[in-house]
């Protein structure tokens, strides 16, 4: 993966960020290590040189950095560094405490999912930690089960919501609707468009890495089309009150396993950087849920080894096996309750000859 060639010189990260090395890390998998990194101070410098970089620019600050690039072009001042601290000196220090907390946040969720022992226990755990950072109203994780996926763990929504919501997939008369390839289920709302990858970047309630947010969903129905919300939704979370609504993926690589939803029935409890934060989030949990399946099948896998090393009573005429209880079974039936072993039969090349010759006499 290719790396931006100023990263080691990036005073953001030698100086505004070299405490807080999670989020720095976060920040440099997003927006350093492209091509052509997609990354706010980058496009000041290409514009404008580096001299015009703010110390405390964020690379996911697009919107002041084209304000910077259009004061330059038009003559106006920028501050320099020590200016610009002592200008902004108070909201800096607001900035720095809120990237404090979440450092902190950060720290805490690493470590609950590095060490977890049940992954429904750690999540559980995990969105509390979220749930009491944001002060949200509620909080939930989908993860996938079979061809849906339904709230994993869930803290604030009432049982009424989550009944209602559980299921993801689409049903027709009593039935299930399957997509044209038949491979997967069809799943409905927002939550079935994030998880199916289903969005557009171009769009304010989307991000480009594929999170819906919404400070005001009654506002966003009115005002957009079902084609900008890429198809039909319920409304239930509208419904029951919740105006601030984001959805972000949990992704295992590049497929998506989950998401996590955050509800709160106030307006403008969102931004774009808490969203942004909420993904490096989502990605950590990936990781911990593909941790604990290989974990799964790996336990699975030993349990069969360990039955198939047991030493087996056989019977030296018939072949039958005893098991634990006393009783004598064909080994086909042994094997078919005591492993994941099944059995075809056939004739080897011996017992075939035999039968043959057997056959030709009795026809002689």
């Amino acid at each position: 993966m290719e790396r931006c060639d100023r990263l080691d010189k990036c005073s953001f990260y030698n100086e505004k960020m070299k405490h807080l090395p999670a989020l720095a890390e976060g920040f440099k998998v997003r927006y350093c290590f492209n091509k052509n990194p997609n990354c706010a101070r980058y496009k000041v410098l290409n514009q404008c040189g580096e001299e015009n970089i703010p110390f405390d620019l964020f690379p996911n600050e697009f919107e002041r950095a084209s304000r910077i690039i259009d004061d330059v072009n038009n003559n106006e001042i920028v501050l320099s560094e020590d200016e610009f601290s002592d200008v902004f000196l108070e909201s800096s220090n607001v900035d720095l405490k809120k990237l404090l907390i979440r450092e902190n946040i950060a720290k805490k969720i690493c470590a609950e999912l590095n060490n977890f022992v049940e992954l429904k226990d750690v999540l559980i755990t995990i969105i509390e930690h979220i749930r009491n950072f944001t002060n949200i109203d509620a909080i939930g994780i989908r993860l996938h089960d079979g061809m849906d996926y339904p709230y994993y763990v869930y803290d604030g929504f009432s049982e009424s919501f989550i009944k209602r919501e559980n299921s993801l997939c689409a049903y027709d008369n009593g039935n299930r609707l399957k997509s044209s390839d038949g491979k997967k289920y069809l799943l409905e709302c927002m939550c079935g468009n994030i998880i199916r990858g289903r969005f557009d970047k171009n769009l304010p309630f989307f991000t480009s890495h594929g999170s819906f947010w919404s400070n005001c969903t009654s506002d966003l129905l009115k005002e957009s089309t079902e084609d900008d919300r890429q198809g039909k939704t319920r409304n239930t979370c509208i419904e029951m009150g919740y105006e601030s609504v984001a959805l972000v993926p949990i992704r295992i690589r590049n497929r998506i396993i989950g998401l996590i939803q955050l509800n709160d029935k106030k307006k403008d409890m969102f931004t774009l950087d808490l969203i942004e934060f909420m993904e490096m989030i989502g990605r950590q949990i990936g990781l911990a849920v593909n941790n604990s399946q290989m974990y799964t099948e790996l336990k699975k896998t030993l349990n069969e080894v360990s039955m198939l090393r047991l030493i087996l009573p056989m019977c030296s005429k018939c072949k039958k096996i005893r098991d634990d209880k006393g009783y004598w079974e064909a080994v086909e039936d042994y094997f078919k309750d005591h492993s994941l072993l099944e059995f075809t039969h056939g004739l080897c090349p011996e017992c075939s000859n035999s039968i043959k010759t057997k056959w030709e006499e009795n026809r002689e």
